[in-house]
């Protein structure tokens, strides 16, 4: 079998249109043809790409030859066409540097296009999106003795794959996240076991994938290496940003105040408990008055103007001092004076802001550089530069202030957070003096101040909140993480070489023992550190996969994130869905590849230079997702939406085509989420129960619409026909159920005494094996084996909702013929209990259905054990309980919240015999005898024909398609403009595939003319039969097939020619 072939198109800047929010990924070892198209007069492009894992070097102005030192080049070659074309082959996994360049010269430095990254999976990526990982907190599991016992319990229930939050050891801090020692195992869990034994115990599970959370933006407050020399510059304190210098004073203040405050001693406020708004308005006003406003926070916002003139007057000592010296300038409105270029030099020079009293600086070599060009000495004068500095002083004062305020307003957030929301009163004290509100610096034992990590809402993540000089450790803008220290990187190893080597032994240690890295908190870790570190991973275990929690707000900052640090998956939840079209968007953007669509267009291909080179065109796409039910450190669904909620979701992403996650404790209902900071209970191991009745007489829903005010009755064989069975009217909605045997029956309905159907409506019911359940353990055990069985035969996917509360998802085996449709009614309203959903065929099988009883028992207090809720879950297969079935139409009359069913659908036999039929027809390279048959009068007739021509030929204009415009020519490379628009991007919604799903019109018009003008030829007799048997497959797979009809044709007419 033939490999596929891919084609990747450059522009002539080196871009890849369309990929600014999306990535192109390839697989491992793959080879791609590289084009780019037309000439570019007198210059040769190159394509430079990265040797192995090593670093990207700077570029610009080298030649050709100095790039070729660091990295690895190829040339490209002209084809026939004149277009440029290189094969490149993606040996290594990860993030792959490509860059476009142009050569001109030996000696000249190169002409450089857009850096791209290209995303290269392993190979065995398939199989891990085909999974559902559990997050296990390591505590939790119990000694590392019961690991093999722990894990054996979830393995036994599907789960293949586990995530673990850091493994590492802790300090103080009780926080899984608040790592003190990156490279040793947490001795409280692991007690002497090495990472060897470790190891051995993932080895006795081989099918089975282990993933880690990595932590690279901060450590631990007591982490005992930050006080070592060599990592002096890991963290951000006075001596490498002095900007921090008033923020540590304010800290400091707070922290005095705080201690203060809980001893009691304060004469204004003599006790240590917040109770109300008034407490607060009193503690606040002392803290502002007393504490914060005699810090002078405004001087370290001040120019000292003396020595600022004296330093400018020592390097320019021509300069002139009084403005009455200074020389006129030539009064052009166009061009900026010397004094007005001055004032804004000085506020765009300014430095050290927040570094000391009166310690405000200027960078003097571009002031020096500005008075020295064009002898400005002589037209800007010492009087004058002081009044600049004076203006600006008033100008930061006014700064200073609102930072003092906005640090007030955001510590009384945080108190009355901390105090009156959590409804925790006492302040007490403490050594680090965080009682009131957590400390935005943590002062180390060798009596040095770092900076505190934490995020803040909104801020761009392309940024350094440390580093950028808005100020927000002043101004206590961060939700601070008082425990974790922020770690500084620099720009360049050089910056903290120490760190760098420290954290990359942390990587690979991890990367040599797991099968993924989950990044946490990606958007918070600086680009070029994520891309260090995860080359070096990939080089430890080139088949590791990289997770990311990535929330940058954008969509194209994502891809950004995405393609520089080589993320294969990024971390979704469904907590964040707040009704179920939210829900059905998340669902539908994450599913996989959008090309796995069901009804998606067939790949765009192109041939070049003979009929024997075709390729595949590369698409960006959107970032694969791992999709969590619910992840360990946000809350958990019964908080957030209820019990009935679980069940629904965690069948929505089995279903789904993406990686699914989930937490341990979720199967059991757990009513909170497990704290990551101090639960220290074990999970408990209880094997699951299921009480099995097989009922020999099923309940049976009889629905009948109609009209309001009706009489109507069903009359059925289970009595002989003798007693018509009355149904209650909702409006214009008639309902009611039997209790029926198992055996075949026949019914018919009679409205106001008249008999509705021809023909007696037929009815199985056979045994119902019906099981309670009270955790949802062993459905989970169905959903797995429902998901192994959608990886194999079911690829293609479709998600909707209905009526804002009911959640659908089909999924589609290859050959189109057999679906597998998820019915499902999450918690997010009152479902309408005569719902109608349409089905993609005639019901052959209901695999589940599964709904919740109105009852929960959350388990009693257990400080050792967690233990489970207890729910009524029931499982049964009887469709007919919920809905009466009129052809492929599902009429509910009960459709309860939680409502889970699963159900294969086949289509009817004449679509799947046109189906397959198609399949052979239009890949049959036989058809080019066809071809050859025609004239080139026939060909450009079969092809072409403008609206003047087709007037003249057949008395008929062109076809015009709705929301779109008229086609350029009659034949069939008119609708492939369109066609070719729409495959470009798989966009089913695009005004011809509604055309064409909406109606046959189109197909009626092409094959018409066909039949109008070559009617007595070969080639009419096949484009009518094909044509005829795309009216007759499902109309949601009309435009898949029109475009490979197009495709057919254009492709054999271009080989003819």
């Amino acid at each position: 079998m033939q490999q596929d072939r891919f084609f990747l198109e450059l522009n002539q800047k080196g871009e890849i249109e369309g990929s600014h929010d999306k990535a192109i990924y390839v697989r491992q070892h793959q080879i791609v043809r590289i084009f780019v198209r037309n000439r570019k007069q007198g210059y040769h492009p190159h394509v430079i790409m990265q040797k192995g894992y090593k670093h990207v070097y700077e570029m610009d102005n080298l030649t050709l030859k100095q790039i070729q030192q660091h990295h690895e080049v190829k040339g490209f070659t002209l084809d026939s066409s004149g277009d440029w074309k290189v094969d490149v082959e993606f040996a290594l996994t990860g993030a792959a540097y490509l860059r476009l360049c142009w050569f001109v010269a030996q000696d000249k430095p190169v002409v450089l296009g857009v850096e791209n990254h290209i995303i290269v999976q392993p190979n065995h990526v398939d199989k891990l999106q085909e999974i559902t990982i559990q997050t296990l907190l390591p505590y939790c599991l119990g000694k590392f003795e019961d690991y093999e016992k722990q894990i054996r319990s979830q393995v036994d229930l599907g789960y293949e794959a586990f995530h673990f939050p850091p493994i590492q050891q802790l300090g103080q801090s009780p926080s899984l996240y608040a790592i003190a020692d990156q490279q040793k195992l947490n001795t409280d869990i692991f007690g002497n076991h090495t990472y060897d034994d470790l190891k051995q115990l993932f080895a006795k599970f081989p099918n089975t994938y282990f993933f880690i959370d990595i932590l690279l933006n901060h450590t631990a407050f007591d982490s005992s290496w930050l006080v070592q020399p060599e990592f002096e510059n890991a963290t951000y304190n006075v001596k490498n940003s002095p900007h921090l210098e008033a923020a540590i004073l304010m800290d400091c203040a707070i922290a005095e105040f705080s201690n203060k405050l809980g001893s009691g001693v304060l004469t204004q406020y003599p006790r240590n408990t917040i109770y109300n708004e008034n407490d607060l308005n009193q503690v606040m006003d002392i803290l502002e008055h007393e504490y914060i406003r005699k810090l002078n926070i405004h001087g370290y916002f001040q120019f000292n103007i003396n020595a600022v003139v004296n330093e400018i007057q020592t390097r320019c000592n021509k300069i002139v001092k009084n403005k009455s010296e200074q020389l006129e300038e030539n009064q052009n409105i166009f061009i900026k004076s010397a004094s007005e270029v001055m004032l804004q030099l000085i506020g765009k020079e300014t430095i050290l802001k927040g570094y000391k009293e009166y310690g405000v600086s200027l960078n003097y070599d571009a002031i020096i550089e500005f008075l020295n060009k064009d002898e400005n000495y002589k037209k800007v004068s010492l009087e004058y530069i002081q009044e600049l500095l004076q203006y600006y002083n008033h100008q930061f004062w006014n700064e200073a202030e609102s930072y003092i305020r906005e640090a007030m307003n955001s510590t009384r957030g945080q108190v009355t957070w901390w105090k009156l929301t959590l409804k925790n009163p006492f302040v007490e004290v403490n050594e680090k003096g965080d009682s009131l509100v957590p400390r935005y610096f943590t002062k180390l034992s060798n009596g040095k101040y770092v900076a505190n990590n934490g995020w803040i809402q909104g801020f761009d993540p392309l940024n350094n909140f440390a580093e950028n000089q808005e100020h927000h450790y002043l101004r206590r803008t961060i939700v601070i993480w008082g425990d974790l220290v922020k770690l500084r990187y620099g720009h360049k190893k050089q910056d903290s070489p120490a760190l760098w080597k420290y954290m990359k032994k942390y990587v690979q240690q991890m990367a040599k023992i797991f099968a993924g890295l989950r990044l946490d908190n990606a958007h918070s870790t600086p680009m070029i550190v994520g891309e260090y570190m995860m080359r070096k991973a990939r080089k430890a275990n080139p088949n590791i996969l990289v997770f990311a929690e990535l929330f940058t707000g954008s969509p194209e900052k994502d891809s950004i994130f995405t393609k520089t640090m080589g993320i294969n998956c990024l971390v979704r939840e469904t907590n964040r869905c707040h009704d179920a079209g939210h829900l059905n968007r998340e669902l539908h953007y994450y599913s996989g590849d959008g090309r796995m669509s069901i009804g998606s267009l067939p790949k765009l291909q192109e041939q070049f230079e003979s009929i024997n080179e075709t390729f595949t065109i590369l698409q960006p796409q959107y970032s694969p997702a791992l999709i969590y039910e619910q992840s360990h450190d946000n809350e958990s669904l019964i908080s957030t939406h209820g019990y009935r909620h679980q069940l629904p979701i965690a069948a929505l992403i089995t279903f789904s085509s993406c990686m699914g996650g989930t937490v341990r404790g979720y199967d059991c209902f757990l009513p909170n989420r497990l704290s990551v900071v101090d639960e220290r209970r074990i999970y408990n191991i209880v094997p699951p129960t299921e009480n099995v009745v097989v009922e020999r007489q099923s309940i049976i829903a009889f629905r009948f619409d109609g009209s309001p005010n009706q009489f109507v009755e069903v009359f059925g064989s289970w009595d002989n026909w003798q007693r018509g069975l009355v149904l209650n009217a909702h409006h214009n909605i008639y309902t009611s159920t039997l209790k029926l045997n198992e055996g075949f029956y026949e019914y018919k309905y009679k409205v106001n005494s008249n008999w509705v159907d021809q023909i007696n409506r037929k009815l199985i019911v056979e045994p119902n094996p019906t099981k309670l359940l009270t955790t949802m353990e062993l459905v989970r055990f169905k959903l797995h084996q429902i998901k192994e069985e959608l990886n194999q035969s079911f690829p293609f996917i479709f998600c909707q909702n209905q009526s804002d509360t009911i959640q659908i998802i089909t999924r589609e085996t290859q050959d189109k013929c057999r679906s597998k449709v998820l019915i499902t009614v999450p918690s997010f309203g009152i479902p309408n209990s005569f719902s109608s959903i349409k089905l993609p065929g005639q019901i052959v099988k209901v695999d589940a259905i599964f709904y919740h009883e109105d009852f929960i028992q959350f388990p009693e207090q257990n400080n050792q054990i967690i233990e489970a809720s207890q729910v009524r879950i029931i499982q049964h297969q009887n469709i007919r309980e919920f809905a009466e079935i009129q052809d492929n139409e599902l009429r509910f009359i009960n459709l309860p919240s939680s409502f889970t069913a699963v159900i294969e659908c086949h289509i009817d036999p004449e679509q799947q015999k046109n189906l397959q039929s198609l399949e052979t027809i239009l890949n049959d390279a036989s058809q080019l005898q066809h071809f050859k048959a025609l004239s080139s009068s026939q060909l450009n007739y079969l092809l072409f024909m403008s609206e003047p021509e087709e007037r003249d030929k057949n008395n008929t204009g062109l076809y015009f398609i709705p929301n779109y415009r008229q086609l350029i020519y009659a034949g069939f490379a008119g609708p492939r403009s369109a066609t070719r628009e729409a495959q470009t991007v798989n966009n089913l919604a695009h005004p011809i595939c509604e055309n064409l799903r909406n109606g046959d019109w189109l197909l009626d018009y092409l094959n018409d003319r066909v039949q109008r003008q070559l009617g007595q030829l070969e080639i009419s007799k096949l484009i009518n039969s094909i044509t005829q048997q795309i009216k007759n497959i499902p109309r949601f797979h009309i435009p898949s097939y029109f475009c490979k009809f197009v495709d057919c044709i254009y492709n054999n007419f271009l080989k003819e020619s």
